[in-house]
């Protein structure tokens, strides 16, 4: 199984992506979600995932930043950015 982190300051997005993840069936699961960088890295610490999706702009460390740090510490996840910003 392939275990997804997801990282927007939206909770509508972040359960939109996790039902959309979900409908992939067994083989992909929504593992957590966090509001902005710093959280999914807190969360890290604490949990596993394959994959991070995570939005770029968000307060307090942005989703480019989090990419930086989880090639640095976790070199082995997947990273994917999305947005919504024109």
């Amino acid at each position: 199984m392939i275990r997804v982190l997801i990282v927007d300051d939206s909770p509508v997005i972040c359960t939109s992506l996790a039902t959309s993840i979900g409908r992939f069936g067994g083989r992909f699961a929504a593992a957590g979600t966090a509001g902005n960088g710093v959280q999914a890295l807190e969360w890290l610490e604490r949990h596993f995932a394959d994959v991070c999706i995570t939005d770029i702009r968000m307060p307090v460390m942005d989703g480019l930043a989090l990419v930086e740090r989880i090639n640095e510490r976790f070199p082995w996840m997947v990273s994917l950015i999305v947005s919504s910003y024109d």
